[in-house]
């Protein structure tokens, strides 16, 4: 098989979804990729259930090295050496190794960006670069800053303006960027208070969420009529409101389902609407999440401020980020 130099592996390590990709370094191109329910939180249980025979990082690198294997077989090089790029929860305490967090500000030309390169061993033939997160005074984010600088690569953007941008999720994230640096930002369990609601509250009967992402006139109105009432009361009294929808038979599951999911992404950018605020916002979410928070902006009369980007845009940032990181630490020309 053939050698390839211009490449990167780059591995999104979240919480619960492992994401592991070979990337060209000059275009961008993704020749494979695998996204596997093998996330940072399942593999630390294996670990700590082991027993502990074998130190962390040896334990995760395995991991790694058999997803490699199985990548492996989807293209016609040999891959043995090439350089990864580990961003997301690797770098936290229940990752492969646990790095400390870079501070505020935060340069988006990446010269303040913190990581540890590992040269490559029996284990995992392959150096590796291990990519820390960053911390505020009372928040901190781990995968995110990557995704934040592959954005101003791909938009060939330079945030001189003072603007926020929105990086939907289980956490959500309010990065506020203004000449060049990431000055602050905001985390927001928006995604995962939705879960926990819809799975394991009094609420759960109350929802239908499999045709989620399936917009109708009547669940886009119950989404819009959710933001809207974010604003109106207190939340934890609107949160009840989803179980008598329910009970005096105003919505049907799925409806309501879109109402919960509104009063939580409207209660998250409330503070958005000071009139006093018209920082430009990027909406930065991918094809699933954007739809969701552009309807809300909507709702809440702040399209004039809001830059829609593409919906591959969160993917490509990732990518892009993924790959400077291995050009600024010098593993690839």
């Amino acid at each position: 098989m053939k050698e390839r130099s211009d490449l990167i592996i780059g591995c999104d390590w979240g919480t619960t979804i492992f994401r592991i990709r070979i990337i060209e370094i000059n275009s961008l191109k993704v020749l494979a990729e695998f996204d596997i329910p093998e996330g940072i939180g399942k593999v630390n249980s294996a670990f700590l259930n082991s027993g502990e025979k074998e130190d962390r990082f040896t334990f995760f690198s395995k991991v790694i090295a058999r997803h490699l294997k199985e990548i492996a077989l989807h293209v016609d090089f040999e891959i043995t050496g090439i350089p990864i790029v580990a961003s997301g929860m690797a770098s936290s305490t229940i990752g492969m190794k646990e790095l400390s967090y870079g501070g505020l500000p935060f340069s988006l030309n990446f010269s303040s960006l913190k990581s540890e390169t590992f040269e490559a061993n029996d284990v995992l033939p392959h150096p590796l670069i291990l990519v820390s997160g960053l911390r505020d005074v009372h928040d901190v984010m781990r995968g995110e800053e990557v995704q934040l600088l592959g954005l101003s690569i791909v938009l060939n953007e330079a945030f001189e303006d003072d603007s926020v941008v929105i990086l939907p999720g289980t956490h959500s994230k309010h990065c506020f960027v203004e000449k060049g640096e990431l000055y602050g930002f905001q985390t927001f369990m928006t995604g995962e208070l939705y879960q926990l609601l819809a799975e394991h509250s009094i609420l759960h009967n109350s929802v239908y969420t499999t045709s989620f992402t399936e917009w109708s006139k009547e669940s886009s109105e119950a989404f819009f009529n959710g933001v809207v009432q974010s604003g109106n009361s207190n939340m934890l009294a609107n949160l009840f409101k989803v179980r008598t929808n329910i009970l005096l038979d105003n919505m049907d599951k799925k409806s309501n389902a879109m109402f919960l999911s509104g009063l939580l992404i409207g209660e998250e950018l409330r503070s958005l609407t000071v009139k006093s605020d018209e920082r430009p916002i990027f909406i930065c979410g991918g094809k699933s999440l954007n739809v969701f928070y552009l309807k809300a902006i909507e709702a809440l009369n702040l399209v004039h401020r809001c830059r829609e980007l593409p919906d591959d845009i969160l993917t490509l940032s990732t990518i892009a980020g993924q790959v400077e990181v291995s050009k600024i630490q010098k593993l690839v020309l």
